[in-house]
């Protein structure tokens, strides 16, 4: 099938313009169309949209089929599925091209970069044309970004990679929150990347984690082992609940970095072998590692506070207290599966 001279395609109202057609395999749409507001036909192998296309609804979930796949423009692709319309190439789970019986491949514009990883991604072996002019950020939906206080993040849920880039703090956002543990139930976040300039990461007085309260973990999708954090050297303190309840596979604690905040680790699980806590730490506040699982901890000389309940109902075989150390708060062992404690 091919569609000549039509602007939008389908209504909000209507979304199924292909209502039972089940015999469509390569559809074909000329240039000036700019909106598909329907679902395509679940049959396609085939699919080549031109460069005028600018929104869809929900229109490439329903493709399990999808061998080949061309967008020739340079446009953001918006999808305007409500509060699901941060998936591009999936409704939750339902991946594009998840049936397809031969290879897997998609051309599009190297400005188009959002796309090119989203797509390798989900198995599609990915062509580009034209030369890159723009920053790969330019090509993120716009439900894909987010604004953390003074910092932007851009998250790409096939990939699993969130990039925050800013000067500042860092902050929780209810909304934000509900889309990245979306985005973790199907997919899970494999990767943060926060940017230099950045010096405190969630200094609200929420409870919850800034991306979510399932990092490093999935609900449906395949699992893996943690998310991997990478932390500026001008980070000076991790607040409130900021990684709460993560699991995690690696994290780098910068130099510079001076207060680990309350709750800032609670429930976290360690994967590596060591977390080292560097020299510059000086205050450990309450519940920081509350029920953390870890098989090592290094707490560093120069350490001066150690709050209520920091180590409360953890799992970690010895913890050394440095000579530094000059307060140890309320309960702050209580409960926990130390085996060796030197103080």
């Amino acid at each position: 099938v091919t569609l000549n001279n039509v602007k939008v395609i389908g209504t909000r109202t209507s979304t199924n313009a292909f209502l039972d057609d089940t015999s469509v395999e390569k559809l074909t749409i000329n240039e000036g169309t700019t909106t598909i507001n329907c679902y395509l036909p679940e049959t396609l192998k085939e699919l080549y949209l031109p460069a005028s296309l600018t929104k869809i609804y929900d229109s490439f979930y329903n493709l399990p089929l999808l061998e080949v796949f061309e967008f020739k423009g340079e446009n953001v692709l918006t999808n305007t599925k409500g509060t699901s319309s941060y998936y591009l190439f999936s409704k939750s789970n339902i991946l594009m091209g998840i049936e397809a019986e031969g290879q897997k491949t998609a051309r599009v514009h190297a400005n188009q970069q959002f796309m090119v990883d989203a797509l390798t991604a989900i198995g599609y072996s990915v062509s580009v044309d034209g030369i890159a002019s723009k920053d790969k950020y330019e090509s993120y939906p716009s439900q894909n970004i987010s604004e953390l206080g003074d910092a932007t993040a851009y998250d790409n849920p096939y990939t699993g990679v969130i990039d925050v880039v800013g000067t500042g703090t860092v902050s929780y956002y209810s909304k934000t929150y509900t889309k990245y543990n979306s985005i973790s139930d199907y997919f899970g976040i494999k990767e943060i990347n926060i940017s230099e300039g950045i010096t405190q990461i969630n200094t609200s007085s929420q409870t919850s984690s800034v991306f979510g309260n399932k990092l490093g973990k999935t609900t449906y999708g395949a699992p893996f082992d943690g998310v991997v954090i990478n932390l500026p050297s001008t980070l000076t303190s991790i607040e409130k609940s900021a990684f709460s309840g993560a699991t995690i596979k690696s994290i780098n604690l910068p130099e510079g970095l001076e207060t680990i905040g309350e709750s800032a680790f609670s429930s976290a699980t360690f994967k590596m072998g060591t977390l080292t806590l560097p020299s510059t730490v000086k205050t450990v506040d309450d519940s920081a590692f509350y029920k953390v699982t870890a098989d090592n901890l290094v707490l560093n000389n120069g350490l001066e506070t150690i709050g209520d309940k920091v180590f409360q109902s953890s799992i970690i075989p010895n913890i050394n207290i440095p000579s530094s150390v000059k307060t140890i708060g309320e309960m702050a062992f209580d409960g926990s599966a130390i085996t060796a404690l030197t103080i």
